[in-house]
């Protein structure tokens, strides 16, 4: 696996831990306020550090590295590589979730004409053959 797709599967999967920390420790009637502080406890990490690895909303943050990913995985009883294998981080990726949440205000936010336009406009920007996003405007589509 190259570099590039390890530090987004690490971050993504990292994000799966977080997600389930903060369900488990909100179940139990946990506060919110220091939850990413008591995770990097558990992981034997700064809260400063875990915040950097987790990233912002555009999905850039600091490389999980070799070792920092053997300590997660250790600190949380996963076996060795897991931080390395998709454990479908994929649905919890940051950017992801803001285009998707400005899609749902925009459709939400205008009629049937508009979601039609929406649509053309989704459409547009995929191959059909085999659904990979394109730069290129068709010729008909200006």
């Amino acid at each position: 696996m190259d570099s590039l797709n390890i530090n987004r599967t690490r971050r993504n999967n990292l994000l799966v831990i977080i997600r389930e920390f903060s369900e488990r420790e909100l179940a139990a009637g946990e506060s919110p306020v220091g939850m990413l502080g008591r995770l990097a406890k558990e992981l034997g990490l700064s809260a400063g550090g875990l915040s950097q690895f987790k990233g912002d909303a555009q999905g850039s943050g600091r490389n999980i590295g070799d070792a920092a990913a053997a300590q997660i995985e250790s600190r949380l009883g996963k076996p060795k590589g897991w931080m390395d294998e998709d454990h479908g981080g994929d649905a919890f990726n940051p950017a992801e979730n803001a285009f998707i949440e400005r899609a749902r205000t925009a459709w939400r936010a205008t009629d049937a004409k508009g979601r039609r336009h929406l649509m053309q406009l989704a459409k547009r920007g995929f191959d059909a053959a085999g659904g990979v996003a394109t730069t290129k405007a068709k010729s008909g589509d200006r």
